[in-house]
């Protein structure tokens, strides 16, 4: 028997009303079922853990991906943890928890990813928005390996691969019973995308265009000159990244938190770069630099970052400031 697998996205032109009794907006009751701080909520888990996403599944069970402990952890309606801990495999060069870093999955890191995921039974949901922009090694796609294509869910866009992040285009490839609830879903969601949007998406994925190619590139070149210029930076560590539209600089050594430094750097030398402590503890103390600036932009940020970085080390050093 064939089965066919759907691109199933935004795609879809459709209109739905909903009628709903009036009510009250500042009515409600809060329960904390469950945190990793004592007596905060009815239950305390230490891997509770700066979590990104929860996910219910159709039994009830609620996944956790906890990235500050680097696992996902289930509970049950009443909040209470069970037993199964998922422990999600870290990039041989990420010595943290499950941090965004630019790091590339390897063939051997994406297949023990996929063997827990059917060892247990379970869907792997993978986002793979950055799938072209990978320059350190070839993507590997989870849904392409060997017993995977029942239970890979891959989400991605051309927000970043073709740089048309504003017509908010985007898919989700996998089997067609979850295809056909998805469909139900954006009936209520959405009212579709553009025609030309529609098209222009169509004619991106059926063709390998050179922009995509080009693209590439640049950022590859982009992330190369950045990392050679910042890799003297005093106090500050820099790995190059292996895909992906960012640079990621650990500035603990100067002796300034993230966001200090990137308030001070903005103040003294106008450059703006993102703190990255709102990822979590395993990103505490990086600063994201954006590769979509031109090139001789982001020499011009780069020398007044390692002018910025000279200065602080230059000065008598103190605590590191949140």
């Amino acid at each position: 028997m064939k089965t066919t697998y759907l691109k199933t996205g935004l795609l879809l032109i459709a209109a739905a009303m909903f009628v709903a009794p009036k009510v009250f907006g500042d009515t409600y009751s809060n329960t904390n079922f469950q945190s990793d701080i004592p007596g905060v909520a009815q239950h305390t888990d230490p891997n509770l853990v700066n979590p990104w996403g929860m996910v219910v599944s159709s039994g009830g069970t609620i996944w956790v991906s906890d990235n500050g402990t680097g696992v996902s952890t289930l509970y049950n309606q009443a909040g209470i943890a069970q037993s199964l801990v998922v422990e999600i495999p870290r990039a041989a060069r990420n010595r943290d928890t499950a941090n965004p870093t630019g790091v590339v999955f390897t063939r051997p890191e994406i297949e023990a990813v996929s063997a827990l995921c059917r060892e247990h039974d379970l869907w792997l949901l993978s986002d793979e928005v950055y799938e072209d922009l990978a320059f350190a090694r070839p993507h590997i796609g989870a849904w392409s390996l060997p017993g995977m294509a029942e239970q890979a869910v891959v989400v991605s866009s051309l927000s970043k691969s073709h740089a048309l992040p504003a017509f908010r285009l985007g898919w989700v490839v996998g089997p067609p019973v979850l295809a056909r609830h998805l469909s139900n879903l954006l009936l209520c969601l959405t009212y579709g995308s553009p025609a030309f949007i529609q098209h222009g998406a169509l004619t991106a994925l059926r063709q390998d265009l050179p922009e995509v190619a080009a693209l590439r590139e640049d950022y590859r070149a982009r992330a190369a000159m950045l990392s050679g210029f910042l890799a003297d930076a005093p106090g500050c560590r820099l790995t190059p990244p292996e895909g992906g539209m960012f640079v990621l600089l650990d500035v603990r050594g100067t002796g300034l938190g993230a966001a200090d430094f990137a308030h001070r750097l903005l103040d003294r030398e106008r450059v703006a770069v993102l703190p990255c402590d709102g990822f979590g503890p395993s990103a505490a103390g990086h600063l994201r630099i954006a590769l979509s600036a031109p090139e001789a932009r982001l020499r011009d940020a780069g020398s007044r970052i390692l002018r910025f970085a000279g200065e602080i080390a230059a000065r008598p050093q103190r605590a590191a400031t949140p």
